[in-house]
């Protein structure tokens, strides 16, 4: 208004000022005649320039224009005063009126009126505009000021010139000080410690010598001395002039956040002291894989101080998990939302650790659990779940699985592989006389053996006790050439195993039997495989050992013959179809002293089996023990017979004793039942034990040899020298007397180890004070060189062939005056 006012006051028609005023102006004289009109008001009123002379207030002011003129206006251009929106109806051009409010000032001199007349309706309009700004304004203050009350913000002013504060209600509500408060001097200073005070001090002159603006965190005490923290931030105000005058700024209450941030320190520290003392390790990672935090356990875990992760990535501490599967889990735990949990092996540390994963908002948490013991342990399980504690190879079911994966492998890729199934020939004797130990070292060198044969894609295995397996993969694409490269592998492995090994000292030989067992795609489980190999190792075995037999289709049918004897076998007993033969015993002069017993078999359909064909079918299925107490007491009913008849009266029988018949625990009584049965004289009964029989409990077969030597029988120790003598045992067991194998007398007269062997064997025996019997002995040369080493009883068929009972009778009564013996010395 003031600069329309202004306008007013000079000449208005044609001026550039006039013109651009908002609102129509005019002059008129004290007589109300128009002198002077902008281009708003032609605008309004529609009137012409040439038209204005003829015009005067009175007539435009409407009906009412002369009185209104003549109380209104005259007494303004007398007074030279001025009157504010008078409402009138103002005539147009064309006679038409228009709501106009009109404000009225006296020009100098009384020369007539200045006018300003604004359309109602717009005038309405700004009215309303400025009302809803003031009332915009009004709510702006109310919200600013319900703002500073919930955020506990006040605004303050210093004026340098006066040096007073003036405080808003809201700051000075936050120091405790009445509403309206203004600090003339530096009454603030008592809110404030020493050191608060200078450092807002120090920030007050920086900003008023330097114009630099200033934010500090106060500690300060309120009017009632309550402690609070505010936030004082403020700025320099200048002059027209530039200079600065004073200083404004906020104040902000923060106690609460100061105190939420004081219990979230002390939170974060218990957390801290809680974390550091648990046993696993954490970490937390934020979005872009930097360690923020490393609690104690972590930093031992991994070997890594928090100096050394914190601020780095997890790929700058670890390297080698870029592009590993590690950094695949980490990604994976990141990305999925929710816990991940997995394990993962630091190979330079040893180390293994359980990882669970915690996706945050801004990054991963995780948890870290040394499992290596667990680790280890399951190793351990898995080592003795697989692989034999003794020798460390795979055992049968970590074979039977590599085996099963070959098989199924062939089935679709045909080729040869091959299974050598290796028995150790002697084991249990071996095992028996030098004790476990020795046995388990000799295991772990067959085991080296064989290792150091085996290619890196063989196994080599340990099904238990003697028993092991090599598996050749793929060794050949046609059935012949697997044959010959089975049979040239197994032959190695046979020569290999057949060199000394040195035990307690002395080298022993230690041959193995070994079964072949092509696999083929005819072969479609483990079964079938094992069978194969064990069907040709029994046949190594059974044809003496040391040999190395392949699987052939005629086997199985040994195998089923050999299933029916054992079946007819256990017939055999009940349906009286087993029978003894006897063998006689000569002396020197030739005459007869005993006889050995000698079982055999008459099959119903195969007619005689021999003891070769049947003896093992009955010590592997126990048979044995049955027969064998039949032996004794058909034995001792002979004996008692021939004790009744005045020229058998003192011949001896000699009975052979299985292993497992003397591993009895009721074999005495069986013996002692046969004797007292038959009233047979016990000094008549010999039982022959073989040297594998002896050692293979000693302690039980001592005390059981003791007690039946004490009732008069008497023992004689068979196939002396095939086995493994010891003179520590022989000088242990109640003996009798040796028989010298007939192995040793069949060269005797060419072979000079045969014949060194025998005479130690007769030699020993005479130091011993036991008696010699040789075996086999099939030649007149043979019997003379014999009796010159000192042999004084002989048994084979240059006395005699076994006979069946009768006719060994009549043989005996035949001979009992003793053909004449050529004298020993002519054959020296």
């Amino acid at each position: 208004m003031s600069s329309i006012l202004a306008v007013l006051n000079r000449p208005l028609l044609g001026t550039v000022e006039a013109d651009a005023a908002p609102c129509a102006l005019a002059h008129c004289s004290a007589d109300g005649r128009l002198t002077g009109v902008n281009r708003a008001f032609l605008d309004l009123t529609g009137y012409r320039t040439d038209e204005l002379a003829a015009l005067d207030m009175q007539r435009l002011m409407g009906a009412a224009g002369p009185v209104l003129f003549e109380a209104v206006c005259r007494p303004l251009i007398r007074n030279g005063s001025n009157i504010d929106e008078i409402a009138l109806d103002l005539v147009c051009a064309g006679g038409a009126t228009t709501p106009v409010l009109m404000n009225a000032r006296a020009l100098p001199g009384a020369a007539g009126l200045a006018l300003a007349l604004f359309p109602a309706k717009a005038r309405r309009a700004q009215e309303t505009r400025l009302a809803l700004r003031e009332q915009h304004l009004s709510e702006r203050e109310l919200s600013l000021k319900t703002i500073g009350r919930l955020a506990k913000v006040g605004d303050w002013r210093l004026e340098f010139a006066s040096g007073a504060t003036t405080w808003s209600d809201e700051a000075a509500a936050i120091l405790g000080l009445p509403a309206g408060f203004t600090d003339t001097g530096q009454a603030y200073r008592r809110h404030l410690d020493t050191a608060a005070w200078r450092e807002l001090n120090d920030a007050k002159e920086a900003a008023r010598h330097s114009g630099t603006p200033f934010s500090h965190e106060l500690r300060i005490w309120t009017v009632e001395r309550e402690a609070r923290w505010v936030r004082v931030v403020g700025e320099p105000v200048r002059g027209l002039d530039g200079t600065v005058t004073g200083l404004r700024g906020a104040l902000q209450d923060i106690t609460v956040k100061r105190e939420t941030l004081e219990e979230n320190r002390r939170l974060h520290e218990r957390l801290t002291n809680t974390l550091d003392t648990i046993t696993d390790g954490f970490l937390l990672m934020d979005d872009g894989w930097r360690f923020r935090y490393v609690n104690r356990a972590a930093e031992a875990m991994l070997r890594r101080s928090r100096a050394d992760m914190l601020g780095k990535t997890i790929w700058e501490v670890f390297p080698t998990f870029r592009g590993s599967e590690t950094e695949h889990r980490y990604l994976a735990a990141r990305n999925s939302g929710h816990v991940t949990r997995f394990e993962i092996q630091l190979d330079a540390m040893d180390l293994w650790l359980e990882i669970s994963a915690y996706p945050t908002t801004d990054g991963l948490s995780v948890y870290l659990r040394d499992i290596t013991g667990r680790r280890q342990a399951e190793q351990e399980v898995a080592q003795l779940a697989y692989y034999d504690s003794l020798t460390a190879l795979p055992n049968r079911r970590l074979l039977l699985e590599k085996l099963q994966a070959l098989i199924e492998r062939q089935q679709q890729v045909p080729a040869y592989s091959a299974l050598l199934l290796l028995d150790l020939d002697g084991f249990k004797d071996l095992n028996d006389t030098l004790g476990h130990l020795a046995g388990d070292e000799l295991l772990k060198a067959v085991a080296r053996r064989l290792l150091d044969t085996a290619r890196p894609i063989d196994t080599v295995a340990r099904l238990g006790g003697d028993e092991f397996v090599l598996l050749l993969p793929e060794i050949a694409d046609s059935a012949d050439s697997a044959q010959s490269c089975a049979a040239a592998t197994a032959e190695q492995v046979r020569q290999l195993l057949a060199h000394p090994h040195l035990l307690s000292g002395a080298a022993r030989h230690l041959p193995a039997s070994i079964g072949v067992a092509v696999i083929n795609a005819t072969v479609t489980n483990c079964s079938e495989a094992l069978r194969r190999a064990d069907l040709a190792m029994y046949e190594a075995k059974t044809a003496g050992g040391d040999l190395a037999k392949t699987f052939q289709p005629s086997m199985q049918a040994a195998l089923e013959r050999r299933a029916r004897l054992e079946d007819d076998l256990r017939r055999a007993l009940a349906a009286n179809q087993f029978e003894l033969h006897y063998q006689p015993q000569a002396d020197f002069a030739g005459r007869i002293v005993g006889a050995e017993a000698l079982l055999r078999w008459r099959h119903p359909t195969d007619g005689f089996i021999a003891p070769l064909d049947f003896i093992g079918i009955a010590e592997r299925s126990g048979l044995i023990c049955d027969i064998g107490a039949w032996v004794l007491q058909e034995a001792c009913r002979l004996l008692a017979q021939m004790a009744r008849e005045p020229g058998l009266a003192d011949l001896t029988l000699s009975v052979n004793v299985s292993a497992r018949q003397l591993a009895e625990p009721e074999f005495v009584g069986q013996v002692l039942q046969a004797l007292v049965t038959n009233d047979t004289p016990p000094q008549r009964l010999h039982l022959e034990l073989t040297e594998s029989v002896l050692v293979a409990n000693v302690e039980d077969t001592v005390a059981k040899m003791g007690a039946l030597q004490r009732m008069g029988v008497r023992f004689q120790l068979d196939d002396f020298g095939t086995g493994y003598s010891s003179l520590a045992y022989l000088k242990r067991l109640p003996l009798d007397a040796l028989k010298i194998d007939r192995s040793f007398v069949a060269d005797l007269l060419h072979d000079p180890n045969d014949f060194a062997i025998a005479r130690s064997v007769i030699t020993l025996a005479g130091s011993l004070g036991l008696s010699t019997v040789a075996e086999g002995v099939e030649t007149r040369e043979q019997h003379d060189l014999l009796a010159q080493l000192g042999c004084p009883a002989y048994q084979g068929y240059y006395f005699c062939r076994p006979l069946p009972q009768a006719a060994f009778l009549d043989f005996v009564r035949a001979h009992q005056t003793p053909p004449p013996v050529p004298d020993a010395a002519s054959h020296r």
